[in-house]
């Protein structure tokens, strides 16, 4: 039952995404609703959901927005690792996930950016960080709150408990 849910709310989160918060936009920036579901589902689920939601979130976007394969994935894969690493070793602060979730949306960009910038198109690296990418963090950190604790409630329900042994003694 866990899993299925998970498969819904990663269906969905790519509903949701591509119909509602593309629209969701100020100042022609919208928010990035994978890599808030991708960090909570690596500090609810572990490690493996998480990157197995980034990978999927990062290759649908890739296939439907990106003209290459791969920045995408490439840059929600090393967010999400890297939040798995600091979830399995670092105290899990309130503050920690949304802390990442505005960390990695700098990360994926900057990587995202290495990809067009070595493809040929040049571009201004600051004017970019301070007009795009900065307010692209702060925004998705902000859609961040509501959708972590929405989560976190959901994970913490009856049916999304991991099943062990002594569950049946």
């Amino acid at each position: 039952m866990r899993k299925l849910i998970m498969a819904g709310i990663a269906v969905l989160t790519w509903i949701l995404h591509i119909a509602v918060f593309s629209h969701l936009t100020i100042l022609r920036i919208s928010p990035d609703l994978f890599l808030v579901v991708a960090v909570c589902f690596c500090f609810f689920a572990g490690p493996a959901a998480g990157l197995g939601m980034a990978f999927f979130g990062g290759f649908m976007l890739d296939l439907f927005f990106s003209t290459y394969l791969g920045p995408y994935t490439l840059g929600y894969l090393l967010v999400v690792g890297a939040a798995a690493f600091l979830a399995a070793r670092l105290y899990h602060a309130a503050w920690l996930p949304f802390a990442i979730v505005w960390v990695g949306v700098i990360v994926r960009e900057l990587v995202f950016s290495a990809f067009v910038y070595f493809a040929g198109v040049h571009f201004n690296l600051w004017n970019m960080f301070i007009s795009r990418i900065l307010p692209e963090a702060v925004y998705t950190v902000i859609l961040a709150l509501p959708i972590y604790f929405g989560l976190k409630r959901l994970f913490k329900a009856r049916c999304m408990r991991t099943i062990v042994r002594s569950d049946f003694f």
